[in-house]
């Protein structure tokens, strides 16, 4: 039994790690191809080779840079997968089983959240991930001994503070390329709030991931605001700082731990690399930043800042807002804890809703105000997740798709009414286009293609008149600038830029008039954001507003009277008012500068071949195991393509004096996914095959087909089995999963049917049929208060009690907690629970300096009844109650866990029982 435990254990930790590299299943239709360079394997699928030749060239050219400061780098070739499959920033990095980069060629609206001043977005991704790879890769000391035994199972350097992966990427692409995340206008104004509100977080607030309960999220702290502390620390500590601590961290044995997610404590070793204890360095970085902070706020305040009044108050992620046609109302985007989709609120103030639950982005009213225009990220088919444009009616409270795979992003109406422009993807590299959609017709028309992929469409809005079109577009070289484009009849076309400079301008509007055309811009000495306005009689530029934080998406009032913009706080991003008054704007100068031609892509010298899967595939690691009767090994592999998938576990039995194994491979290249296993143990062997299709795949719904077909020969075992005997099961099993929202409430609704046939060679052949319905809701409550019901039955026509359904215990699927296991068996089977859960404690804490941290304590209540025999007599029903806390936890920085402790009384039991159960 526990030899059975310890390789389950094996096996699960296996799959965890083989999920950490797992990428997605990409259409059969794509033809794979790769480029190798002296440290580079790149692979991609048709339409992207002129993306491979430049990403060739980066990534030679990053990897000398980051050689040089890490001193270090991976003995084997970095294997870079390029693919386009999705309409999203994709960029990821992963060390296991081999150095791999995941990019997309798709940039959209980056600006948003990155700094886009590098002359390309493959540039920005490459290094950043390439970072992640270079570093995770470094083992010293008594590691790099047993990484040339182990393999790449010895990753000692994952097992560090997140602030020294992901900040760590951020700040050494700002050392060594002068621009990342770090001197953002969006970081840059989040710290500077901190320090307006004394809330700098605490060290073990950004060093790893957690359900973190305020803002700002996990996301910023450990990407944005960590590289402002490595910041300090190499200009305090010297320009080697980032080295000493790898080569300290990556040569501790206890780092090893890593595959157990545990490691060495933090503090130890800061100590030894830069010979300060991490309490000190830390709060030296806390008065630094006071300090570097106090004087920007101060002379941006000598100016006069602007005045406004905050309308929403939700914080978090509310941006984008957009006028009603009679001015009474504003539309607008929201992300947030517990909430996510397209609000409407008063322009007073009041009467904030939500009308459309999902991600809907950037949304504008129609014309004459019966309708909201947006676009949606969603599947299209089963390989692909395309944005497209929506419309929702506000009588009919209905969502109408107006376009399929039209790869769109930002979309706005016409004057007409009928005419709606949208900016979307055209070709496999991710260029960019303008086009019109006749609404009356469904017709779309080409406006303006930058087919070459030197320029990208970030945002766009159109005149009063219907004639120009204002839009932000990126330009290679790290221009994002603000251009009119004639779209009248008689127009040619013409792309006229009114800035032209390395600042970041986005989000342009015009006034109702048509005289002004405001924009927000980072341009200045502190790269604050604020709103700027061009008059288009003279061409003169004004700056509108003067903030400490930021001022995003302005939409003037349909009377001319009031700006609506996106404002920062310390609860994050909200819908603020403030006069339209041009008379109190400051006239400024803002000059041209000469654009660098882009000649085009570069091709280079190396030569393009078919994808060859088995480099990629041969194991890359293993690890010894034994139990005291066997001794084996366990090891696992996976192309970077993710079609193929493997895990092996072989050993020698004492016991029986032959080898034994476990085999298992899985095949993602065409849908159904298909899995093979085999075995060989002391427990008899078995054969196995199953095979997992979609049947429809949405943001909010799913639907899911698997069969499957399993065969065992199992030794005679006394007294169940007194000869040898063989097992025979098919099994089929249908699932359908939904999701429903409406603001704070959250409808999540399972379902699945499962049939089975089981022919023993002992014993008649008998089915089993298993249904389970489980609905979760959320309660419209801000704290996240749970209310689950579970329902399962289950028939079978086994002539065995054991060989249906046991109720009992406190974990599976007929689970009657305040029981013993297995209290009823029997050939029909009947389970219901509810089951209350709430918030208790939100701790936030870490155990010292070592990679253990306590996110938040929950609390439950729950009932169940069961019921298992020949036939269900309700007579016999079980009914328990009881209580649950539950713990959340992370361990080695980024593995999230649950600890539940139960205590459960059962009806007609003498005593309640006591149990733990734990899950990731």
């Amino acid at each position: 039994m526990m030899r059975r435990l310890f390789i389950a254990g094996l096996l699960i930790a296996c799959s965890a790690l083989i999920s950490h590299a797992q990428v997605t299943i990409f259409d059969p239709a794509l033809v794979w191809q790769q480029l190798e360079t002296p440290h580079f394997v790149i692979v991609f699928h048709q339409g992207l080779e002129q993306i491979a030749h430049e990403t060739a060239t980066v990534a030679e050219e990053s990897y000398e840079i980051i050689q040089k400061e890490f001193g270090k780098a991976p003995t084997e070739k970095v294997y870079i997968v390029i693919v386009d499959f999705i309409d999203s920033i994709v960029g990821s990095a992963t060390p296991i089983p081999q150095n791999t980069i995941y990019i997309g060629p798709a940039q959209m609206r980056l600006a948003d959240w990155a700094n886009v001043r590098l002359d390309s977005w493959i540039r920005v991704v490459v290094y950043h991930e390439l970072v992640h790879i270079m570093d995770l890769d470094i083992a010293t000391g008594a590691n790099a001994l047993l990484r040339s035994i182990f393999g790449r199972i010895v990753l000692p350097n994952t097992n560090k503070p997140i602030t020294f992966i992901e900040g760590l990427a951020v700040y050494e692409k700002y050392k060594h390329l002068g621009e990342s995340r770090l001197n953002d206008a969006n970081t840059i104004m989040m710290i500077r709030q901190m320090v307006l509100d004394n809330t700098i977080p605490r060290f073990d607030e950004i060093s790893r991931y957690y359900n973190r309960a305020a803002w700002p999220p996990v996301g910023l702290l450990v990407y944005n605001f960590s590289s402002w502390f490595l910041r300090y620390v190499e200009e305090t500590y010297g320009p080697l700082s980032m080295r000493r601590f790898n080569d300290v961290n990556s040569a501790s044995v206890m780092n090893t731990l890593s595959l157990l997610f545990f490691g060495d404590n933090f503090d130890t070793v800061l100590k030894k690399s830069l010979g300060k204890p991490a309490d000190e360095v830390y709060a030296g970085f806390r008065t630094w930043l006071r300090q570097k902070f106090s004087a920007e706020i101060e002379a941006i305040s000598r100016e006069g800042l602007t005045a406004s009044v905050r309308v929403t108050h939700l914080g978090w992620l509310s941006e984008q807002p957009a006028w009603s046609p009679d001015g009474k109302e504003l539309v607008y985007s929201h992300r947030g804890p517990g909430r996510t989709g397209l609000r409407l609120i008063g322009a007073d103030g009041e009467h904030d809703r939500e009308i459309l639950f999902g991600p809907g982005e950037l949304p504008s009213f129609s014309p004459d105000g019966r309708s909201v225009l947006y676009t949606k990220l969603d599947f299209k088919d089963f390989y692909y997740a395309f944005s497209d444009v929506y419309l929702y009616d506000l009588e009919k409270k209905s969502e109408r798709r107006l376009t399929y795979g039209a790869r769109a992003y930002v979309a706005a109406f016409a004057p007409d009414g009928q005419t709606v422009y949208f900016a979307h993807h055209i070709g496999r590299d991710a260029s960019t286009a303008i086009s019109k959609l006749d609404l009356q017709s469904g017709k779309i028309t080409p406006v303006q293609e930058f087919s070459d992929n030197s320029v990208t469409v970030h945002s766009l809005a159109v005149s009063p008149d219907g004639k120009t079109l204002a839009v932000s577009l990126w330009r290679r070289g790290g221009y994002q600038d603000i251009y009119l484009l004639d779209v009248s009849p008689e127009g040619g076309g013409e792309l006229k830029a009114i800035t032209q400079d390395k600042d970041e301008d986005l989000d342009p509007s015009f006034s109702p008039d048509g005289q002004y055309l405001l924009f927000s811009s980072d341009r200045g000495d502190y790269r604050v954001a604020n709103l700027y306005a061009y008059k288009l009689s003279d061409g003169s530029f004004y700056k509108v507003t003067n903030t400490l934080t930021g001022a995003f998406d302005p939409a003037v009032s349909p009377d001319g009277t009031k700006i609506a913009f996106t404002g920062y706080s310390s609860d994050g991003y909200d819908i603020y008012l403030m006069p339209f008054d041009p008379q109190s704007w400051k006239s400024v100068s803002i000059q041209q500068e000469t654009l660098p031609l882009w000649s085009g892509f570069q091709k280079t010298n190396f030569s393009i071949k078919p994808y060859d899967m088995i480099p990629s595939l041969l194991p890359k690691l293993w690890l010894p195991f034994s139990d005291g009767q066997s001794v084996g090994a366990v090891t696992f592999g996976q192309d970077v393509l993710g079609k193929h998938t493997y895990q092996i576990v072989a050993g020698w039995d004492f016991e029986r004096s032959k080898p034994f194994y476990l085999f298992s491979y899985e095949l993602a290249q065409i849908l159904p996914v298909l899995t093979l296993s085999l075995s060989d143990t002391r427990d008899g062997t078995t054969q196995g095959i199953s095979a997992v299709m979609p049947l429809a795949l949405s943001i909010f719904q799913q639907q899911w087909l698997s069969a499957s077909y399993d065969r065992a020969d199992r030794p005679a075992k006394e007294p169940e089995h007194p000869a040898p005997w063989t097992e025979d099961v098919y099994a089929a099993q249908y699932t359908y999963q939904s999701v429903r929202g409406d603001d704070l409430w959250r409808d999540t609704l399972s379902v699945s049917v499962k049939g089975e046939l089981i022919s023993p060679s002992d014993a008649k052949p008998y089915r089993r049929l298993t249904v389970m319905l489980s609905e979760i809701f959320r309660l419209p409550i801000v704290e996240a208060h749970t209310l689950s019901i579970r329902l399962i039955g289950g028939w079978s026509d086994a002539e065995k009690a054991e060989d249906g359904f046991s109720v009992g215990g406190h974990t599976g699927e007929f689970a009657v907690r305040g029981f013993a296991e297995k209290v009823q068996q029997g050939q029909q089977a009947l389970i219901a629970s509810l089951e209350y859960r709430f918030p208790l404690a939100t701790i936030e804490r870490a155990l010292g300096y070592w990679p253990v941290f306590f996110d938040d304590l929950r609390g439950g209540f729950f009932v169940d009844l069961g019921v298992a025999g020949k036939t269900l007599d309700m007579e016999n029903l079980k009914l328990g109650f009881g209580a649950e806390i539950s713990l959340s936890l992370t361990t080695g920085y980024f593995l999230n866990w649950a600890v539940r402790v139960g205590i459960a009384q059962g009806l007609g039991e003498p005593s309640p029982r006591v149990y733990l159960s734990m899950g990731m």
